[in-house]
């Protein structure tokens, strides 16, 4: 295999990071005595070929510009990183392929993984007993076990709890559905990089800006929008059936 000079290389990337993430982040990291550029080397190299088959289709323009147009209402501060060149390209070379705005997508990430289990059950599930339910079904408390009783615990998948829930629901859903297929396409609105923010994902915080990607029916001006707000005004304009 012929050799990459920039394997070795650190690249600088600059990103602006919603600020009260990045401070709840630093504290985290300088509690767990973790040095974040090298921490966060591991994230990526993990998550970003999920990103890559998880966001199948691309952004529309219009799509990209509203996300874009939405982070920059919230305040973050810039932040310069130093990362992997290799590492570097891949991330930009999904972001172009996908249309995926780039600090929208480290916005994201940095944001879920400081979130709580009450964060991960409104994002990802529509059940409240999914890590209980998870527990009893895979053996993630056998490997969460051998976590504790390491002094040096492993890197692991950062969001191996909410993959072990969904694919447990998963397996529900099919047998609920009888449809592999119909199954994907329920659990596809609540990927790691799919599930839609909005303004009212967390009250009234406007958080939009932290997707990766977003249907069009999400997006004013589009044809998708318009689509499902004439899905909607048809749907309210119907007489209600009298009850028997």
């Amino acid at each position: 295999m012929e050799h990459d000079p920039t394997a070795n290389s650190r690249h600088k990337l600059a990103t602006r990071i919603w600020e009260p993430v990045l401070a709840k982040l630093n504290q985290r990291l300088d509690a767990a005595c973790l040095r974040r550029d090298a921490w966060l080397t591991k994230v990526l190299e993990h998550e970003l070929p999920i990103i890559e088959s998880e966001i199948a289709t691309p952004n529309s323009p219009e799509a990209r510009n509203f996300i874009a147009a939405h982070l920059e209402l919230l305040p973050r501060k810039l932040v310069t990183l130093a990362l992997p060149e290799p590492l570097v390209r891949r991330l930009d070379e999904i972001c172009e392929t996908r249309r995926v705005v780039r600090d929208s997508l480290l916005n994201r990430l940095f944001f879920l993984l400081l979130g709580n289990h009450d964060l991960k059950t409104k994002i990802f599930f529509d059940r409240a007993d999914w890590l209980q339910r998870m527990l009893e079904h895979t053996d993630f408390s056998s490997e969460a076990v051998g976590e504790l009783l390491g002094a040096i615990p492993d890197f692991r998948d950062p969001f191996l709890d909410v993959r072990e829930g969904q694919a447990v629901w998963h397996r529900s859903l099919i047998k609920e559905l009888g449809s592999t297929e119909l199954a994907d396409a329920h659990l596809r609105d609540y990927g790691i990089y799919t599930a839609p923010f909005t303004d009212r994902t967390l009250g009234q915080i406007d958080l939009f800006g932290l997707n990766v990607c977003l249907p069009d029916i999400f997006v004013p001006g589009t044809a998708g929008h318009a689509e499902s707000a004439a899905l909607l005004n048809e749907f309210l304009a119907r007489p209600s059936e009298p009850q028997p």
